[in-house]
């Protein structure tokens, strides 16, 4: 057993990430294993709002983080609407422009990903996607100056809609997109 008494945050995420390199650690941990405001956030709210992500993720997913990387992928959303692999590496890898735009003390992201993870603890979600699309909306909403007076009814009209196009054997054709207007 080796005990380090004198070691720096950077050094324990270098040396975290070392120890493990022969284990599989998923894209996630080693984002999360770089010491930052963002990594703790997302832990954060990954722990308070656990009842929320279990309607989203297997009990499997949620142990390998798939809800902290949720959250990720919904703050790497309102940065700059892009959230692959590489966008969440970056936003991880420098997070000074995400913590002075997005997590400030007041941020609208902050208010938005509360209210949606509050909101969303009633639904069971068919997939990941689903209530990413979800949460992608009322962002939009939110960029665009319409406000979502009642989230609640908001989420409920929303899973009662997205169980109706699952039932639903009729194939619908994806509006087109032109001029920022739909087609």
């Amino acid at each position: 057993i080796t005990v380090y008494t004198d070691i720096s945050l950077l050094e324990m995420s270098i040396l975290f990430r070392n120890i493990n390199d022969g284990m599989p650690l998923n894209a996630h941990h080693k984002r999360q294993s770089y010491s930052s405001v963002l990594a703790e956030l997302i832990r954060d709210y990954a722990v308070i709002y656990k009842s929320s992500l279990q309607n989203i993720f297997s009990p499997k997913d949620i142990k390998v983080m798939k809800g902290d990387e949720f959250i990720a992928k919904c703050l790497s959303y309102v940065n700059n609407r892009k959230y692959t692999k590489v966008d969440l590496d970056n936003m991880y890898m420098n997070p000074q422009l995400t913590i002075n735009t997005n997590l400030r003390k007041k941020s609208d992201f902050k208010t938005l990903i509360k209210s949606y993870l509050k909101e969303i603890e009633d639904y069971k979600f068919p997939s990941k996607n689903s209530a990413f699309d979800l949460f992608t909306m009322i962002w939009d909403y939110k960029i665009s100056n319409q406000k979502i007076t009642d989230m609640k009814k908001f989420v409920n009209i929303y899973c009662l809609e997205l169980i109706k196009l699952q039932s639903n054997a009729q194939t619908f054709q994806s509006p087109e997109v032109k001029d920022n207007k739909l087609v």
